[in-house]
């Protein structure tokens, strides 16, 4: 069963941000019917105040070093409080709120701790010896291998998108509410593809739902989600494929096969391909499996797969 069934929010005639804005001048539901609810419109339309809203009424842990409770940057999501009633179907606690900018701040931290463990070892030298001095720098190693295991190694030698993509798939490890603010700031499109992966197995697998603010025509085509677009008129559940992202990425195509000939040497090529097979045969039920295959080096060779995920066969061909 999953954990929310829907989140009402009720509407204000104040002229203080960001009650001001059009989306909160109308009362409207967000219905948990999907695992995953996702959050489309243009920049300034509200999206990221309501899901920073949404976390901090959750009280979701952050990645920052800071809580939604601290963080000023909270400060304006915080006045809709009142506003937001969550109906549950089965309360939890559990989850994680996801800011791309986010991220600096964390591996920060990860290394600062990382650090304070080292030279408390340091210390032990100077006051310990025998026996005590094992066991005590045998803890501390404990935690440092830890924190090198849950995050796949040394942070700082991974990229920004590696790097944000791995804390996501840590994180997200059981049942819970997690709420992703704008992922593919971090994300190239090919890693877009592998966090769908993700966020597919963990909604079909566990009871994980998501609440994600986006402008990636990627994001926006998970599968078994519910799309919600903003605009100056409020809010509205909306088709995929009659967002603006995903009108602007037919026109991309259409100009792409145009004006490039399709071959498997080239990325984009590849990429586009798998999207588009992503979209037209990626369900969470069915009997065959079909497999999305990648160009993972420079040069364009086919060489593994990005998303493997079922599909039925009386899909295929449509």
């Amino acid at each position: 069963m999953k954990h929310i069934s829907h989140i009402n929010i009720t509407s204000s005639r104040s002229k203080e941000f960001p009650l001001s804005l059009p989306l909160f001048q109308k009362p409207f539901k967000l219905s948990f019917k999907k695992p995953v609810i996702i959050l489309a419109g243009d920049n300034g339309c509200g999206k990221s105040t309501l899901l920073e809203a949404i976390a901090y009424k959750l009280n979701l842990p952050t990645i920052s070093s800071y809580s939604t409770i601290t963080d000023e940057t909270f400060a304006p999501s915080r006045k809709l409080f009142h506003f937001i009633n969550i109906q549950w179907n089965n309360k939890t606690h559990n989850g994680m709120f996801f800011r791309a900018e986010d991220y600096i701040g964390f591996v920060r931290s990860i290394n600062t701790l990382k650090n304070e463990l080292g030279n408390e070892m340091k210390e032990m030298e100077e006051y310990l010896r025998g026996e005590g001095l094992v066991l005590a720098q045998g803890a501390l190693k404990k935690q440092i291998n830890e924190l090198e295991s849950r995050y796949n190694g040394n942070m700082e030698q991974k990229s920004h998108g590696e790097g944000f993509l791995q804390i996501i798939t840590s994180r997200i490890t059981s049942n819970g509410v997690y709420v992703l603010d704008e992922p593919e700031a971090s994300l190239s499109p090919m890693k877009q593809l592998s966090l769908i992966s993700l966020l597919m197995h963990s909604a079909q697998e566990t009871d994980a739902q998501f609440i994600i603010a986006t402008h990636s025509p990627v994001l926006m085509g998970i599968p078994n989600s519910a799309i919600y677009f903003i605009n100056e008129e409020g809010i509205k559940p909306i088709n995929y494929e009659d967002t603006e992202p995903f009108a602007h990425f037919q026109i991309f195509k259409l100009n792409y096969f145009i004006s490039h000939s399709f071959n498997f040497s080239n990325e984009a090529s590849i990429f586009i391909l798998c999207f588009f097979l992503f979209n037209k045969y990626c369900t969470f039920s069915g009997t065959a499996i079909f497999v999305f295959v990648i160009s993972s080096t420079v040069s364009g060779n086919l060489t593994g797969c990005a998303v493997s995920r079922k599909m039925p066969l009386a899909d295929v061909g449509r």
